[in-house]
């Protein structure tokens, strides 16, 4: 793992084209150290949003052996931040979350999430319901 952190280390120095092939040729199982900052490459609001997700992928794939409560805190603020975060962003988030550890609070916050959007459809009228279905059906095809 040394070697993958000596990578991320002049992550940095890298241009986006470069960030963005590196992290997609990232194969490896996450120490705490590499954990840590592709977690700040992922939650950094002034990275492009292509270089975030392919962090935030790595986050989930490649787990390692650490205690991931912080990584799953991020990842829930970012969704959260829906009103600002690209939408790629947020559905690669709660992707990573489903590959990650789950704990009480984690199964609490996605039923309030449900519970919210089905208040939410049960208040809307039928035809405003389905084009909203509709238009997220196609978000998650694209």
């Amino acid at each position: 793992m040394d070697n993958a952190l000596r990578n991320l280390s002049t992550f940095i120095e890298l241009d986006a084209s470069e960030k963005l092939g590196f992290l997609r040729s990232f194969n490896q199982a996450l120490d705490l150290s590499s954990a840590i900052m592709l977690l700040d490459i992922a939650t950094d609001i002034d990275s492009e949003d292509e270089i975030r997700i392919e962090a935030v992928k790595i986050l989930g794939l490649y787990h390692g052996e650490y205690n991931d409560a912080f990584i799953k805190e991020a990842l829930v603020q970012i969704i959260r931040n829906d009103a600002v975060e690209d939408d790629s962003l947020i559905v690669n988030c709660i992707n990573s979350l489903a590959l990650l550890s789950v704990r009480e609070n984690e199964i609490a916050f996605a039923l309030s999430l449900i519970n919210g959007a089905l208040i939410v459809c049960l208040n809307m009228p039928r035809s405003l319901l389905f084009a909203r279905i509709y238009s997220s059906l196609r978000l998650v095809k694209h």
